[in-house]
């Protein structure tokens, strides 16, 4: 008994090491060497224009990523953006609600996320009625988990 429960053990070992061996490919197509790994990124300052379903990353290889933001709206009276994320999974294509960023103040969030091999992972920001000399900051971090 006990020597097929070593046998056991063993083979489990080996499955849940075969399954990590999958590698992560970041936006620019280098592998990585373990995971969690940063596979895209983004830092965009001053921006002036609302933008719609910008890809971040398309994985190459379904999987669980995070996506770390950070939005922030310029200091001008009235400045509100907004930021929601697109994605789909095995069981539709999902899409968040707005993040808002108010005049001088920042919105930032963690959203963890499965998506599949060859389907983008994007962003859209959007604005409402800001006056002249609005802008806002991005700053994105995605990360394969699994």
């Amino acid at each position: 008994m006990k020597k097929y429960f070593a046998l056991l053990m063993m083979l489990g070992l080996c499955v849940s090491g075969f399954a990590q061996t999958t590698k992560a490919r970041r936006a620019d197509g280098t592998e990585c060497a373990s995971l969690p790994c940063v596979v895209a990124s983004i830092s965009l300052t001053d921006q002036t224009s609302p933008v719609s379903q910008v890809p971040l990353i398309v994985p190459g290889a379904d999987g669980l990523y995070r996506v770390t933001f950070y939005l922030e709206s310029s200091h001008v009276k009235g400045s509100v953006w907004g930021i929601s994320f697109n994605w789909t999974d095995d069981l539709r294509n999902w899409t968040t609600e707005n993040y808002f960023a108010l005049a001088g103040t920042e919105y930032s969030w963690m959203l963890n996320l499965r998506a599949l091999a060859g389907e983008p992972i994007s962003y859209t920001i959007t604005r409402k009625n800001n006056p002249p000399g609005a802008t806002y900051s991005l700053f994105v971090t995605v990360e394969q988990l699994q």
